[in-house]
């Protein structure tokens, strides 16, 4: 037992440590409190987390999760429509984020897009109808249309 001590301790702080961060394209260092960063959404996992794009390589993407306090327009943020609103909002447009804290080992961040604050553009009046122009463009999206029909 005594050679397999040092492996069954790493492979159970393997599993004890948070989950991954970048499960898709965003490969950047997940960011520190207090750290801003400048740059393009060009991934957004879900209605909670968006990639910013600090150069053209993924491995420069970072993965921020929104802070809770981000309201959504009249849907749970783990809906596809929350996805589709945060896509409207902030897909391939510039973002400034500040980490204000971390959860399981996530940035949680404020944002700013193109100098708006990210709340204000998803309580604009027409989010939810902007929302639903993104729906066709997300898998789980096409889905529940053709469900509707």
């Amino acid at each position: 037992m005594g050679a397999l001590a040092p492996a069954l301790a790493a492979l159970t702080l393997a599993s004890a440590a948070p989950p991954a961060l970048a499960d898709g394209p965003c490969k950047g260092p997940p960011a520190k409190v207090g750290q801003v960063l400048h740059g393009v959404v060009l991934h957004v996992p879900d209605g909670r987390r968006l990639c910013i794009a600090t150069r053209p390589t993924p491995d420069t993407w970072t993965e921020l999760e929104l802070e809770p306090e981000t309201p959504w327009p009249a849907v749970s943020p783990s809906s596809e429509l929350s996805k589709a609103a945060l896509m409207s909002v902030a897909f391939s447009k510039t973002a400034d984020c500040t980490v204000v804290a971390a959860s399981d080992g996530r940035p949680v961040a404020r944002c700013r897009i193109d100098g708006a604050p990210i709340e204000a553009l998803l309580a604009e009046p027409g989010a939810l109808e902007r929302a639903a122009a993104w729906l066709p463009r997300i898998p789980a999206g096409q889905a529940m249309l053709a469900a509707q029909r």
